[in-house]
């Protein structure tokens, strides 16, 4: 492991095979849930450009069109202003993720984005 690096969970599919493993002290268990940080930036990026390239998706569509009744603001933010971070939601805290994984023992995706959405935007979609 890298210097500094502390544990490491791996997670390998190809063609339906999967592979998991742990290392590191102290040893995670595969099936934890952690916060992975801002990697899955350039991952969720690359999926969505794929998706308006297979006209599944349009960057000028709305939050709100694809996901009605999620983000309180969904009809006003558009998927190209989420890929440029320029959508005005709020970065969840850790401490509100945690909060809400300690409440329900799990958190999926778009749990996460309505409690984002729930909150006030910090700013107007666009603007920054």
């Amino acid at each position: 492991m890298q210097p500094g690096v502390e544990r490491a969970i791996v997670f390998v599919s190809d063609h339906g095979h999967t592979i998991a493993a742990a290392g590191g002290s102290p040893r995670q268990s595969v099936d934890e849930r952690f916060p992975i940080g801002s990697v899955t930036k350039s991952f969720t990026a690359t999926i969505v450009l794929q998706l308006v390239q297979e006209k599944k998706l349009r960057l000028d569509g709305t939050l709100g069109h694809y996901l009605p009744g999620v983000v309180r603001y969904g009809n006003a933010i558009t998927i190209r202003e989420l890929l440029q971070h320029r959508s005005g939601l709020r970065d969840p805290s850790l401490k509100a993720v945690n909060s809400a994984l300690a409440a329900s023992l799990s958190l999926r995706p778009i749990d996460a984005l309505r409690l984002v959405g729930s909150k006030p935007l910090a700013f107007e979609p666009g603007m920054q």
